[in-house]
């Protein structure tokens, strides 16, 4: 069972969070709340939609998030930053524009049918925090 405040996604808890700060404080701020916390990766169509849910009850204006998706300096490929697959993108148009080698954190754009963009890490974003639900609990 997840903790209190926490919703349950799959094998993880998740939590929105509507402070906003940038993707690398948003990371620490996600392991600080749950042992094994990290931003949320998505590996579905569903998990996104439910990620989408997430937001717009925490925040009515629906702002883009931080997800736990980072690009790979120098290349096309991604990463989540809890260290699972890259296995699913729900990106929007223009989403891997390589003109602005310094957009490489990914964002949910929850307005927008929760489409995927890339943006510089220094943006502040609130965010949504995962943690795994088995053997672990937020603190």
């Amino acid at each position: 069972r997840c903790a209190g405040g926490w919703q349950q996604m799959g094998s993880k808890c998740i939590k929105y969070f509507g402070v906003h700060r940038t993707f690398y404080a948003a990371e620490r701020a996600c392991r600080h709340a749950a042992r094994k916390g990290h931003l949320i990766s998505i590996h579905s169509s569903g998990q996104n939609h439910v990620v989408q849910a997430v937001v717009a009850r925490g925040n009515c204006h629906r702002p883009s998030i931080w997800t736990g998706g980072q690009r790979i300096r120098g290349s096309r490929r991604f990463y989540w930053m809890d260290g699972s697959s890259w296995n699913y993108s729900s990106w929007g148009c223009a989403a891997l524009d390589e003109s602005c080698r310094r957009r490489i954190c990914v964002q949910m754009n929850s307005r927008y049918g929760a489409r995927w963009s890339q943006v510089s890490c220094r943006a502040r974003r609130p965010y949504v925090c995962q943690y795994p639900l088995y053997g672990e609990e937020a603190e």
